[in-house]
């Protein structure tokens, strides 16, 4: 995640007012901003269970009892960052696929057999890929 930041950041630099001019910078500079903030609530919230039980593991059971649940929290937070930043990872993996011409063979063949109907089905492909590993992310604990 540092090097994608560091490469948008000299993008940025690079092309000084017309970076957000293109659309899919508008969703590589949030997926990046929900990716660090994941981190950190993931730091955070697993350091706040490790200084309440002693272990770094996340027990469901242990959520009932519990008296505080801001751990619990800050991780589903977390999870939830996480899962949005895949679904704008996948939306910039589509800008990729329509707007880069030199993907060889593929790129041929997507324009030789109907260019819509593929376009179609590769990015609903998609998105049902990242719908599927955010969902999978977010209720993978419960």
């Amino acid at each position: 995640m540092l090097g994608i930041t560091v490469q948008e950041i000299k993008h940025a630099l690079q092309q000084k007012g017309q970076y957000f001019l293109a659309w899919w910078h508008l969703a590589v500079v949030p997926m990046i901003v929900c990716y660090i903030i994941a981190a950190v609530l993931w730091i955070v919230g697993y350091a706040f269970v490790a200084s309440n039980s002693g272990s770094w593991t996340v027990d469901v059971r242990k959520l009932m009892i519990s008296n505080s649940l801001a751990p619990y929290h800050l991780l589903l937070l977390s999870n939830s960052f996480y899962s949005f930043a895949v679904v704008l990872t996948f939306f910039e993996a589509s800008h990729i696929l329509l707007a880069n011409s030199t993907l060889g063979p593929l790129h041929l063949s997507l324009m030789n057999m109907g260019r819509d109907i593929m376009k179609f089905f590769a990015l609903c492909g998609l998105n049902i890929c990242a719908f599927t590993l955010a969902f999978r992310k977010l209720y993978s604990q419960y």
